[in-house]
């Protein structure tokens, strides 16, 4: 089972990162758009026996230098890999968590200003009485750092000032 695996994964250095980058890699994976269409590059020597091969998926040519062409061919829907059964029930698992914590937060009057998937900010002396488990395992929330001044720009954009006089941005680049 998966969670297992990630559970055992946790437990070895280094295969931490790795394991969570390629869960990572396989939820994005999961929900990415088909592509629609592949670039060859072909010679002109090679054109017409191209074209009688592929001629029902090519969608344009275009002449390049030096005897070369670029041929854009639509990619055949059974060659995707994408898996949005999986995607979305990972998506639909994460956000009923966010919202269940959301509503906890708010019976109990704790203002959240900022949650991530495994991550909240709330104020310092609200930690103690949230209503979820806090800790480095698998499926429980962690404390990245505690500050004591945050001021947030944007979404996902704030300036921190921790506990001991550090401080610590995120941004998003555009």
């Amino acid at each position: 089972d998966l969670v297992n695996l990630m559970c055992d994964v946790r437990k070895i250095d280094g295969l931490n990162k790795l394991g969570k980058n390629m869960l990572s890699s396989l939820y994005g994976k999961s929900l990415q758009n088909a592509q629609q269409y592949r670039i060859k590059l072909i010679h002109k020597s090679s054109l017409p026996q191209f074209i009688s091969q592929n001629g029902n998926y090519i969608h344009t040519i275009t002449k390049n230098k030096n005897d070369m062409y670029t041929v854009k061919l639509l990619k055949s829907l059974n060659l995707n890999f994408n898996i949005p059964q999986f995607g979305v029930s990972v998506l639909s698992e994460s956000r009923k968590r966010l919202n269940d914590v959301i509503y906890k937060c708010s019976t109990l009057n704790i203002p959240i200003y900022a949650i991530k998937t495994d991550s909240i900010v709330v104020d310092n002396d609200k930690v103690d009485i949230l209503p979820i488990t806090i800790g480095n395992e698998l499926g429980q929330f962690k404390i990245e750092y505690v500050a004591k001044n945050i001021k947030f720009t944007s979404p996902k954009c704030y300036k921190a000032i921790l506990n001991d006089d550090s401080i610590r941005t995120r941004g998003k680049v555009i």
